[in-house]
């Protein structure tokens, strides 16, 4: 089911998930520091990746990254950030869409984008928007995302042992 082949149904199940990301990501962070940010705002974007095709994910990631920085900014608006957020989304949907979702596919799907998203781009943006040096500011970067590899993992993997995620598509499929 891509973009254009979403029902009402689709629209509100993923407008709810946009609003529970937002307010995860943006008012309830786990670990809000100045060297590291964790929330539980990926755990809808998991909902979506399984639950629709990753240009969905895609364009989810983006526009939570928009509407959030909007609506709750951290500073000026960098759209960079949201060019992040969407490399993100599809690497977080092409991971679990349709995917048996195994700790292995977890922990890599994860893994993968946490590295290339925030230890590589992110840094990246950083280092270019604010004067800092890349390879400063990479090995502190890279340290806090093993943390945030960690925490993710376990999270999403009990959810999957709890069968959360199965009694979600269910109830999804019942409403069809």
């Amino acid at each position: 089911m891509g973009v254009n082949e979403l029902s009402l149904r689709d629209l509100v199940t993923i407008s709810f998930l946009l609003a529970t990301e937002i307010a995860l990501s943006r008012l309830v962070p786990l670990i809000n520091t100045p060297i590291a940010k964790v929330s539980l705002g990926f755990i809808p974007i998991v909902l979506i990746a399984i639950l629709y095709k990753p240009t969905v994910t895609i364009v989810f990631c983006g526009l939570a990254d928009f509407i959030g920085a909007m609506l709750f900014p951290i500073g000026a608006y960098n759209p960079a950030f949201t060019i992040t957020a969407i490399v993100s989304g599809a690497i977080i949907g092409y991971g679990f869409y349709n995917k048996k979702l195994t700790f292995i596919r977890i922990l890599l799907t994860v893994a993968i984008g946490t590295i290339v998203c925030s230890v590589f781009i992110n840094t990246y943006w950083i280092s270019v928007f604010y004067g800092k040096l890349f390879y400063v500011l990479l090995p502190t970067r890279a340290f806090t995302a093993i943390g945030k590899i960690i925490i993710k993992v376990l999270i999403i993997y009990a959810l999957q042992k709890a069968r959360v995620f199965d009694r979600i598509i269910k109830i999804r499929e019942k409403a069809a």
